[in-house]
């Protein structure tokens, strides 16, 4: 780099003789002798004294003890007030933050000797200081106009653009690389001004043109690494980081680039050859190791090559160092093997009641049960309970896993138990009603229901549940009021209107109102094979069979196993004439519903 700040190199220096260009020296006291003129013997004196003080300035300066300083230089101004004083006095002033002395002095030193820069530097400096940009660009630039192709100078002025007037500050920069093109400051200083200034691409343009010359900097490699990932140039991106690795295969920030850009594109099985490196490094941290680790075993629950990479890397930990969190890992990983033994040997070593150890059972446990693995997501939550019985977190995802494995026996008492641990929690007083509800418990239900809703009022999924729980136990009156209710807060909602239109058809009342409900559910998602089996069924009820047969067709094309839609399929042809084909649809409904008696006389009977 061209320059360097030399203010703590030349301050002495040059103070030094600008206040001895002021002075009477010896040999002008000589001259002036020869000639005959009088002589003041005490001038000299004053100004052999304006040294000491100046001299003791500086060495109080150097201490720090810049009060101490500027009573010194104040000495010495008195006795002599040339530039190279004024501009110590304006530096240490400035140094304990008072800056209307500082400014002036600043100025003084300036109008002493307007060709010293450094007295111009200061000067810029105490204007951003006393925040006025103007004034600090107008000094510097009033100093470029002496020396225009000064590189400092230049770079300062630049510096002062940045955050004001980045295009500005752009431009000077470019003029000082064509000056200077190895100057790998004024790169990343240009660089990050066209990144600042939305232009990641001219930034990285920059950068390229600077490795031509320090191809072998690597600093600057990364910061290309981080643009191109930016801007997921990855194939460029890797690049920078394959040569930085050929060279020096065990660089961190490249092997966490090189994972990063795989992960980035959803690849971990590619970026698991690095962070294996990383693992497998002695001066890595444990603590990136386990969430190398942890991000594996998130990311492999579906995927047995990426649980090999998750069980290698907790492997490799185990042998470098000793982690309870191991064997919370381990254990799963030894679940989702088909390892119940060795599972349940890693989750005996970590029956704590510490909360940390509860963190983990719930982590895990939520992992497994939103990648519906609820068996696992059953094992582990269950292991956890050993230590946390009362943890409402536990038994609410472990109630969940029952029920959407269809368990609905084995649900009930740890939703039961949620709703005791958490009793203002709406999701878990819901969970239970729905679970009830699936047990024909109706009147449990639709108590449940009734509790969640003390809770949320204007929820309307639980108003559409609870519809659907009245309907089923008879209570049609009740069912039509909570699906009006819910229609009036939201008049778009789908489901509800869907199961309304059904409820109404089921009955064959409002056949009308059914048909502009199934409508709407239809017009949400026309490709939802339950809102084209209610609308095709309304305009079965409504006589019109053609159409119910265009739209019951559609819907089998996507639920063909469907017992429900191959029943009213069936009664569609039958309507339509074709007997057989009527029979043959129902007999499809019944493989999947053997126990439905209304199909079976049907088929008995050969007609609806």
């Amino acid at each position: 780099m061209k320059f360097k700040n030399k203010a703590s190199i030349v301050t002495v220096f040059f103070a030094l003789t600008t206040l001895l260009a002021g002075c009477t020296s010896v040999q002008t006291v000589k001259q002036k002798e020869e000639s005959g003129r009088s002589v003041d013997p005490i001038y000299s004196v004053f100004k052999r004294d304006a040294m000491d003080f100046f001299l003791t300035g500086v060495e109080m300066e150097d201490k720090g003890e810049y009060y101490l300083a500027v009573n010194s230089f104040l000495k010495a101004y008195e006795i002599d007030s040339a530039a190279g004083i004024s501009y110590e006095l304006a530096k240490n002033y400035s140094l304990l933050g008072k800056l209307f002395p500082a400014l002036q002095y600043a100025r003084s030193a300036v109008a002493k000797d307007p060709s010293e820069k450094e007295y111009y530097y200061l000067l810029s400096d105490i204007y951003t200081q006393g925040r006025q940009p103007d004034s600090a660009e107008a000094v510097m630039k009033s100093l470029i106009e002496k020396y225009p192709d000064d590189y400092y100078s230049l770079y300062r002025l630049a510096n002062l653009y940045e955050g004001r007037k980045p295009l500005s500050a752009i431009k000077i920069y470019e003029k000082m690389l064509d000056d200077e093109p190895e100057d790998w400051n004024t790169y990343i200083r240009l660089a990050e001004l066209y990144d600042k200034t939305g232009n990641k691409a001219k930034a990285t343009e920059i950068l390229e043109e600077y490795l031509h010359f320090n191809p072998s900097d690597f600093t600057i490699r990364e910061v290309l690494v981080n643009y191109y990932i930016s801007l997921k140039q990855y194939d460029k991106a890797l690049v920078h980081i394959n040569s930085v690795l050929q060279i020096y295969p065990d660089y961190q920030s490249m092997l966490e680039a090189k994972a990063r850009v795989f992960v980035l594109q959803n690849d971990y099985l590619n970026a698991a050859e690095a962070y294996l490196k990383m693992v497998n490094d002695p001066e890595i941290d444990t603590e990136l190791k386990l969430n190398i680790g942890i991000v594996y075993f998130e990311q492999a629950v579906n995927d047995p090559e990426l649980l090999k990479v998750a069980d290698t890397v907790f492997s490799i930990i185990e042998t470098d160092t000793v982690s309870w969190i191991t064997n919370f890992y381990k254990g799963a990983i030894a679940i989702l093997q088909g390892d119940s033994l060795a599972a349940r040997r890693r989750f005996n070593e970590v029956q704590e009641d510490s909360y940390l150890y509860l963190q983990l059972w719930q982590r895990i446990g939520g992992v497994l049960y939103d990648s519906k693995k609820y068996p696992e997501a059953i094992f582990v939550l269950k292991s956890g309970l050993q230590s946390f019985p009362d943890d409402y977190m536990l038994n609410f995802i472990l109630g969940l896993s029952y029920t959407l494995k269809g368990d609905y026996s084995d649900s009930e008492p740890y939703l039961r138990q949620a709703t005791i641990l958490e009793p203002n929690e709406v999701n878990a007083w819901s969970a239970f009603a729905y679970t009830l509800s699936r047990l024909k418990k109706d009147n449990d239900a639709i108590e449940t229901y009734e509790t969640a809703l003390e809770l949320d009022p204007t929820n309307t999924d639980l108003m559409s549940s609870l519809a659907i729980v009245y309907d089923g136990a008879g209570n049609q009156a009740k069912s039509d009021s909570l699906y009006t209710e819910t229609l009036k807060l939201k008049p778009n909602d789908a489901l509800a209107a869907n199961n309304f239109a059904y409820s109404l058809t089921k009955r064959g009342i409002r056949l009308q109102e059914a048909l502009e409900l199934a409508k709407i559910a239809l017009a949400s998602n026309p490709e939802s094979p339950s809102y084209l089996d209610t609308y095709g069924w309304v305009q079965f009820q409504l006589g019109n069979y053609d159409t119910a047969k265009v739209y019951l067709e559609k819907a089998l094309t996507m639920d063909g196993n469907n017992y429900e839609l191959l029943d009213h399929y069936g009664d569609v042809m039958f309507r339509l004439g074709f007997r057989d084909d009527a029979v043959a649809f129902w007999r499809k409904a019944l493989e999947f519903n053997i126990n439905n008696d209304n199909i079976k006389r049907k088929i008995d009977r050969g007609e609806i």
